[in-house]
């Protein structure tokens, strides 16, 4: 017995498989849903409902033609299998989609259960439900609770047979052996179709996996190829922006030395002043480059927060351009993530700039404003302003809402022809 044990067991394994190829919801359908945009598995999913309701449909119709019975009991056993079908609809469908085998599995079969019972009492012809009863119970429910819920199918259309029949004990007699072979031939199929299914989901599994580290391996890329771009930028960086800002305060000295040769007046004075704030200016972006040679923060945020830093900006903004400048700050200062330290530092830079270079106001009011979830940088002028939707022709404003942008932050321009100008820059803690 053993050879055609193997046999049968061989063609069992290969109906499982065309079987489980069809089977909407579960792990292969899942991965060919992922790489195909979903269309084998709602093909699938749409077979199996077309194979349901003709099985329906040949029950109702072997129903119709059996004159076993009564009319009445025949509307009655038509109606019940009617109520399979709605009960799939309603509730077993949704569930085999989802691939649940949870209680909700009981929950269909057992109303299956009585709505067939119902069915065979007024017509044997009833028992062609099985054909699609049997393979929504292994849908729904893992191997073991399948089998019982198939073995008591079983035996309900035998014991209903069995007593319609003027001999019972025969009647069983001739009909177990074949209820049997039925219940071994769905066991050993759900058997080896659940047994595909949990190798599916391992596989799976393991391509998610696959996946995810092919997508961390991508972002390793991506990191190691920004940082050889920084190191790029570094280099070219020091050999000319650094390199420039030294020529520039050692030109200035030289410049400041040469004026003490000439004597004092207003004019000397004044040109001392200049130089000094060249200087300064040269040695603050001598340290900024510097900073960026090194791949640190901004010189400025090295020894204070950003609010001590956007204080200083907007300090040195007032004194260098003679303007009312005033900084704000709501809320308690805290020490930021180095990156969105830096953009809100840059976006302060390039506001005031703009605001130096085009709007000349009276008074310039900058806020800090830190919330729980958030932090808004606020620059308002009372310069001449401008219409924000006119392309500026300029990568400044550009630059600075691209930064804010990229750590998830908004950055919003109001502003109107000789009313000022406000630019506010929302970022996440």
């Amino acid at each position: 017995m053993a050879a055609p044990r193997r046999g049968l067991t061989d063609r069992a394994d290969r109906l499982a498989a065309r079987l489980i190829g069809l089977l909407p919801g579960r792990a292969d359908a899942g991965v060919a849903a992922g790489h195909s945009g979903g269309h084998v598995w709602q093909r699938g999913f749409l077979l199996w409902d077309g194979f349901f309701a003709l099985a329906h449909a040949v029950t109702i119709g072997a129903i119709a033609v059996d004159r076993g019975g009564t009319t009445g009991g025949r509307w009655v056993a038509v109606a019940a299998v009617l109520g399979c079908a709605v009960w799939y609809v309603v509730f077993g469908r949704p569930l085999m989609r989802a691939d649940d085998e949870s209680w909700r599995g009981l929950v269909y079969c057992g109303v299956s259960a009585v709505l067939l019972l119902l069915a065979l009492v007024f017509s044997p012809a009833a028992s062609f439900a099985l054909v699609f009863l049997i393979p929504q119970a292994y849908w729904c429910l893992a191997t073991g609770p399948a089998t019982v819920v198939v073995v008591t199918y079983c035996s309900a259309v035998v014991l209903m047979d069995a007593l319609r029949s003027a001999d019972p004990t025969g009647q069983l007699a001739g009909e177990a052996p074949i209820m049997l072979l039925l219940v071994a031939f769905a066991v050993v199929v759900g058997g080896w179709a659940h047994r595909i299914i949990r190798q599916s989901r391992d596989r799976a599994e393991l391509i998610e996996q696959l996946e995810s580290t092919r997508a961390q391996l991508a972002a390793m890329s991506r990191d190691a190829g920004i940082v050889a771009e920084r190191q790029r930028l570094s280099a070219e960086i020091h050999d000319t922006l650094a390199q420039g800002f030294t020529s520039i305060v050692m030109l200035v000295q030289a410049a400041d030395s040469a004026l003490e040769a000439l004597p004092a007046s207003p004019r000397v004075d004044q040109a001392r002043r200049h130089l000094d704030s060249a200087a300064r200016t040269a040695r603050e972006n001598l340290a900024e480059a510097r900073a960026m040679v090194g791949a640190l923060r901004p010189a400025a945020l090295e020894s204070a927060s950003v609010s001590d830093a956007v204080n200083r900006l907007v300090t040195r903004f007032g004194q260098d351009r003679d303007v009312a400048a005033s900084y704000i700050q709501h809320g308690e200062a805290v020490r930021l993530d180095p990156a969105t330290e830096v953009v809100l530092l840059r976006a302060a830079q390039e506001a005031l700039t703009n605001v130096g270079k085009h709007a000349d106001p009276s008074s310039v009011e900058v806020s800090l404003r830190f919330t729980p979830e958030r932090v808004v940088l606020s620059v308002c002028d009372d310069g001449s302003g401008f219409d924000p939707g006119q392309p500026s022709g300029g990568y400044g404003l550009t630059g600075m809402r691209t930064r804010i942008e990229q750590i998830g932050g908004t950055c919003t321009i109001t502003s109107e022809a000789g009313a000022g100008t406000t630019v506010t820059a929302e970022v996440p803690r």
